[in-house]
């Protein structure tokens, strides 16, 4: 049979395109010629570094090497921006200690990429990490990796062998489609899923072991490998559909009463002795099967076993059965049975020569089964009493389970067992707590919740939904809503006492600590209502003359604190003068402070900046411009809350200090550096007060403009230019020089 593959590829467009204008009219390069120059050598001559992102990128002879921390992404972006090529000049990949996660397409399309080296730090590779990266001969999943996305390794065609570490319990789909010469793929852990597609079109596979610990394979695994001899595990049943299922997704733990199942034989033998019968030996094989019985009524009490066989599928031996289920004692059971006709009758059956009993046991209840068989023992067995864990094979959906507790609150660093049970089919009166191993585990939330095998863990502020799936492939799925309380432990205030004129209002703005508190809203309270109200946004109002105290507590009781707030003839407002627009850096000014009302004897000021390494303001308002940017001035009166003024200031670069040279048709400038400079710009005119146009923009302290007319006289004007954020500052211009050009 032909199949034909539909691939899917990204476009990437490889075109390096250097564009290199040099005007041989003087002896002036461009500013960035140098770089452009150097990136033409040849890759043996090349070492270069970039940091982005909080990654360091480091080229030499084809290897990069990465250094940094978390998510490592976009990487063809980041080659780009070193100017020395492009992902397809890339052979060997070293990512080093500290990055957690490769991101998604990180690598696609490094068609030359042939090794890649990961460290143990790595938790995670996400979708389409290394897609086509064609000359990638092997790879090694460190132990340390969790998750793998869909298509990591997707038409790497030239990979041959892969190594997936034990942290690895999920094939994701397509991981390795279309790698046309895979050979060999080597598992350290215990793999239990393979994902749909997950090997198609591997047409060099020769032979595949599906592990034993594997419930479940994908749709079209390996579909078009058609080299393979597939062994499947004897657990492991076709679905119909191209997937395979493993029938046996219940697991249960409990105990198995070995010694109780020997107390059970001597009251049986005891009564067939009082019949004249032959007692009855405890068969090795028998004894086992019929502990993996009692467990499985614990989710079915029935003689139909829960994958729809009778319970004689068990064993080949096994004639009749009798089973119950309760918390009475073993004398009590055997008490019941011998009491009714049909279980007595199996008992004392004249034919039955041998026996298996199974006690399983969780919490107080216990299930019994009794395996009789006309066959002789071949060999007795017993046991020790123990936990045990029993997977039963049970048809999908055929058993709905619901959580214990479905909505959970949690205080931070606390866990919780989240607890799955099953009401019995057989008796509804029966509840069996299945085990978390059953499911997969998942969080919407994982800053808030994080969830293993069951477990809970509050590690942040919030909500999330805990999710666990069956991992047979069923359509069971149950949910938990957990949030995480952290409470509030601290409320911050700017001041413990607060002064306010009459009339006024003034907010409070109390900060809550932690900042992720879950609820961190507040609840405010006047003392004296009729002196100072307060609304339940912390809105003061000072309505007489007096002093009251405001409580302020937390809603969730975590926090409480009060402050002292007094009503008097206090200033009101502040009115400021003198305020510059703009400050050169160096610049000095004083701001005039004028506190209303006019008379009033609290006249005192502080003064405060909101960046002092842009503009400081001292205990008089002298302000000193220290570096571009822009800076909140703010004057607040020393009694008196809402007598408070701010104003913003900019400050941009000093005027540039210049000398500018004549040369053959063309000037020089060299340029004295100015603080805080990210660029210079200059402007030319042919008039000494008029018609100045920009005629370059440097970042050099040199700067030569060619192309003049001989003999004309010019005059040129520079000013610097500081940074902001993204906003450039543009500063005062230095003095206007005259040059005549030769």
């Amino acid at each position: 049979m032909r199949v034909q593959e539909k691939k899917w590829k990204f476009g990437i467009a490889a075109m390096l395109c250097l564009l290199l204008g040099i005007f041989c009219m003087g002896s002036a390069l461009p500013a960035n010629a140098q770089e452009l120059l150097e990136s033409a050598l040849p890759e043996s001559a090349q070492k270069n570094s970039l940091q982005k992102g909080g990654m360091t990128y480091a080229v030499s002879g084809g290897t990069l090497t990465v250094q940094g921390s978390g998510e490592l992404a976009d990487v063809a972006s980041a080659l780009e921006e070193t100017g020395e090529g492009s992902a397809e000049e890339i052979t060997a990949v070293i990512v080093e200690d500290g990055i957690t996660s490769i991101g998604s397409k990180a690598f696609t399309g490094f068609e030359n990429l042939s090794s890649i080296q990961l460290p143990d730090s790595l938790t995670s590779i996400k979708e389409f990490a290394f897609w086509e990266c064609q000359s990638l001969k092997s790879v090694t999943v460190p132990d340390s990796v969790r998750y793998l996305g869909i298509g990591v390794f997707q038409e790497c065609t030239s990979l041959e062998s892969a190594v997936i570490g034990s942290g690895v319990t999920k094939l994701p789909i397509q991981l390795f489609r279309s790698c046309r010469s895979l050979k060999s793929v080597m598992f350290r852990g215990q793999v239990e899923e393979i994902g749909e597609q997950c090997f198609c079109y591997c047409t060099s596979l020769g032979s595949f072991t599906v592990p034993d610990s594997v419930l479940n394979v994908g749709k079209n695994a390996f579909f078009g490998c058609q080299s393979l001899t597939l062994t499947m595990p004897d657990a492991l049943e076709a679905n119909g559909d191209g997937s395979y299922q493993q029938r046996g997704g219940i697991l249960v733990e409990g105990s198995r009463l070995y010694s109780e199942a020997g107390t059970m034989l001597n009251l049986v033998n005891q009564e067939r002795e009082k019949q004249g019968l032959p007692a009855l030996s405890m068969d090795a094989e028998l004894l086992e099967e019929a502990m993996e019985r009692a467990a499985e009524l614990a989710i079915d009490f029935s003689h139909v076993r829960p994958d729809g066989t009778n319970f004689s599928t068990v064993s080949a031996k096994v004639k009749t059965e009798n089973i119950a289920a309760g918390n009475s004692s073993t004398q009590e059971i055997y008490s019941d049975w011998i009491s009714s006709a049909g279980h007595r009758a199996n008992i004392l059956d004249t034919e039955v020569k041998s026996i298996g009993i199974g006690c399983f046991a969780q919490g107080e209840t216990r299930y019994w089964v009794q395996l009789f068989s006309d066959e002789a023992a071949e060999r007795t067995g017993s046991g020790l009493d123990g936990k045990a864990k029993v997977r039963i094979r049970a048809r999908a959906g055929a058993y709905p389970m619901s959580l214990e507790k479905d909505t959970w609150i949690l205080e931070p660093r606390k866990s919780a067992e989240l607890v799955v049970l099953l009401k019995n089919k057989g008796n509804p009166l029966l509840t069996a707590k299945i085990s978390p191993e059953t499911f997969w585990w998942s969080s919407s939330n994982e800053e808030a919740v994080r969830v293993e095998n069951g477990k809970i863990t509050a590690a942040g502020s919030g909500k999330a939904t805990v999710t666990a799936a069956l991992k047979d492939g069923g359509s069971e799925k149950l949910k938990a809503s957990v949030t995480v309380n952290t409470k509030v432990t601290k409320i911050r205030l700017e001041d413990k006492t607060i002064r306010l004129a009459l009339g006024e209002t003034y907010r409070l703005k109390p900060e809550v600590r932690p900042k992720d508190a879950y609820d961190p809203s507040l609840s405010y309270e006047s003392s004296k209502p009729s002196v100072v109200s307060v609304n339940r946004k912390g809105l003061l109002r000072a309505k007489k003359k007096g002093t009251a105290r405001i409580t302020i507590e937390s809603r969730d009781g975590g926090a409480r604190v009060q402050v002292k707030v007094i009503v008097g003839d206090y200033p009101s407002s502040i009115r400021l003068s003198g305020v510059p627009r703009k400050m050169a850096v160096k610049d000095k000014v004083r701001l005039q402070a004028a506190v209303l009302p006019q008379g009033t004897k609290y006249t005192g000021v502080r003064w405060s900046s909101s960046d002092r390494t842009i503009a400081a303001v001292n205990k008089n308002g002298v302000v000193t411009a220290k570096k571009p940017g822009k800076a909140t001035i703010t004057c607040q009166a020393r009694f008196g809350a809402t007598a408070k003024k701010s104003v913003t200031i900019t400050v941009v670069p000093e005027a540039p200090a210049y000398r500018a040279t004549a040369g053959k048709r063309e000037l020089t400038l060299k340029i004295k550096p100015v603080k805080g400079a990210v660029q210079y710009t200059v402007y030319l005119s042919t008039k000494p007060d008029r018609g100045f146009k920009k005629a370059e923009v440097t970042k050099e302290r040199t700067c030569t403009i060619d192309g003049l007319r001989k003999g004309k006289t010019y005059y040129v004007k520079v000013r610097a230019a500081g940074k902001a954020g993204r906003r450039l500052l543009a500063g005062e211009f230095g003095s206007v020089k005259k040059v005549k050009v030769k």
